[in-house]
This record gives C-alpha cells, sequence and structure tokens, in this order.
C-alpha cells in the first residue's frame, strides 16, 4: 500500500549509463515489476520517506536504442508525469545539449513539472568533459529544478528518486 503515486519520465542519452544504472537498481531490489513497451521500460520503484510511501511509475527511455520509430509516442508516454530525471554521459559534453530536445518535448507535453538533471559516469576509466558548473550551468540556464552527479560504480545514486519525489512535492504545494 502506498500514499501517494507519481508518474516520472526518465531519458538517458547515448552512452549515459541508464540501462545499467536500471539493472544495478534492479539488482539490488530498489526498482522491480519492469517491463519493455515500444521503446519504453517501465518500473516501479518504491520510496519511504516523511512516514509515508510514495510508488514512482518509471517511464524509461534509453536512447541508446533506435527510438526514430517510437517518437510518435512520447506525448502520450509523457502525459500524466509528475516529474522528469534527464540523464546525461559526464564523459561527452554532447549528451548534455542532447537533452534539450527533450525538455522541448516535456515541456510542450507537461507545461510545468520538476525536471532534475543527472550527470552520470558510467564507465570507471573514462575521462570527465562535463565539470559540474558545467551541469549547473545548464540546469540554470534550462530552469531545471535540481542538478545532481552520480556514479554507477560506487553506488551514489540512492537519493536520485528521493529527490525527485521532494521537487513534486514541492510543486504540489506551490500550486495548492
Amino acid at each position: 500500500m502506498y500514499d501517494l503515486l507519481f508518474k516520472i519520465f526518465m531519458v538517458g542519452t547515448k552512452n549515459s549509463g541508464i540501462k545499467e544504472l536500471i539493472d544495478r537498481k534492479l539488482d539490488g531490489g530498489d526498482i522491480n515489476d519492469t517491463t519493455l513497451i515500444n521503446g519504453v521500460a517501465l518500473a516501479i520503484k518504491v520510496i519511504h520517506m516523511n512516514e509515508k510511501i510514495y510508488k514512482l511509475q518509471c517511464w524509461i527511455v534509453d536512447l541508446d536504442k533506435d527510438l526514430e520509430r517510437f517518437i510518435k509516442f512520447y506525448p502520450s508516454y509523457l502525459a500524466g508525469t509528475h516529474g522528469a530525471i534527464l540523464l546525461a554521459n559526464l564523459g561527452d559534453m554532447n549528451s548534455l545539449t542532447a537533452l534539450e530536445e527533450w525538455i522541448s518535448l516535456i515541456r510542450q507535453t507537461c507545461k510545468i513539472i520538476p525536471i532534475m538533471l543527472i550527470v552520470n559516469r558510467p564507465k570507471v576509466d573514462q575521462e570527465r568533459q562535463i565539470s559540474e558548473q558545467d551541469g549547473i550551468r545548464f540546469a540554470q540556464e534550462h530552469e531545471l529544478g535540481d542538478y545532481m552527479e552520480i556514479d554507477n560504480h560506487n553506488g551514489l545514486t540512492t537519493n536520485m528518486f528521493e529527490k525527485i519525489t521532494r521537487l513534486i512535492l514541492g510543486q504540489y504545494k506551490r500550486y495548492q
């Protein structure tokens, strides 16, 4: 049983490590009930926070796949979304700018929802191309709700879902 259900749209640019992130979180039991439908993985994440239970229905798009044929589905996939997580590759500056199109699509479809930028280091030996200042500046320029760096290899992913939940709750309070 849960107190609230939130729909989260997650998109990872090419080589962002979104598949590894989701697979690792699945192995740890943090995400369950994963299904793949028309290029989008659906997963459930449960958050226990402030004596409440939040169920996050995550719609996960991995841009390593050939998704051109599925692009017509995204407006319907985005309908009813409460928040979005955008994932870029710390070792690829182009992965950050590739998110601009998704920000536009999310804003056109969902109007005002919190969007969180995650910059990930998917490979241990990868050199950094996106500095923390670059990520923060990108988030500010695109009026994103938060910025966070993670590393698939050292477990720094756990509070990503808590942060987006807090952003969504803050959004609801603002419009009540």
